[in-house]
């Protein structure tokens, strides 16, 4: 995360004025993360503007597109690293966070890297090799943290910094990681995930046997016994129906 910093402080002190990220470089910095080291953010957007976002995932860029954010996934903050896993989430896709780099370094290069790559398949969909190739302030950026100009970093990674893979952190000892279906997965000592007993042939006949009976009886008519409508007399006073009945 300490990269991520750096970037964000040498974009706004290269151009105090207006703190312009490089056009190239795919994606626009979040406002909470400009405006946490003392930056204008200006009408920057946020990750709290959009409902579902995990809140282990903590955006550091903004492609434009269906709110496709790109950030760090910090599954257990006190464990105290200093960096964290890169992904993509887009919460109108709702299939969770996808990998691009085990680290801020790697993530920020894959992402460079595919935006050339699909520069030489599509010029259309983000501009040319020269575009990018031609950006001062991106090539200025990628001289002073060392990042690559090619397009053959990670395969994986694909047009919009989308990729197939699931972010599998590193587990300390003691610990557990169980994944879930959002990406984000639960990464806690061992202590904190419940150990169930192993479940036997005679529990599982039992269960099932159980759960027969109760579907065959909610299968039956309901008897309202001898008070149902059919039996009662007539007292002159209107009957609540059945139905709402509290």
């Amino acid at each position: 995360m300490v990269l991520i910093k750096e970037i964000v402080r040498w974009i706004f002190e290269r151009d105090p004025r207006n703190g312009r990220e490089p056009i190239h470089l795919g994606f626009e910095l979040d406002s909470d993360l400009v405006a946490s080291l003392g930056f204008d953010a200006g009408q920057r957007r946020s990750c709290f503007l959009y409902s579902g976002v995990p809140f282990e995932f903590v955006p550091f860029g903004w492609q434009g597109g269906d709110a496709l954010q790109y950030g760090h996934l910090v599954h257990a903050p006190e464990l105290g690293q200093i960096d964290y896993p890169v992904g993509s989430f887009s919460p109108s896709d709702d299939t969770g966070v996808w990998w691009l780099g085990d680290d801020t370094r790697a993530g920020i290069q894959n992402l460079l890297s595919a935006n050339l790559r699909v520069a030489q398949e599509d010029p259309d969909w983000g501009g040319t090799v020269d575009d990018f190739l031609g950006d001062e302030a991106l090539v200025a950026l990628c001289e002073r943290f060392a990042f690559q100009l090619v397009p053959t970093i990670d395969p994986d990674v694909t047009r919009g910094g989308r990729s197939d893979r699931r972010i599998a952190p590193l587990v300390p000892p003691g610990w557990l990681f169980k994944p879930t279906r959002n990406g984000v997965g639960v990464l806690a000592p061992e202590a904190s995930f419940a150990s169930l007993p192993p479940c036997s042939r005679t529990t599982t006949r039992a269960i099932c046997s159980h759960s027969s009976t109760e579907r065959a009886d909610t299968s039956r008519p309901l008897n309202l016994g001898p008070r149902s409508a059919s039996s009662t007399k007539c007292t002159g006073r209107a009957r609540r129906p059945l139905s709402t009945r509290r």
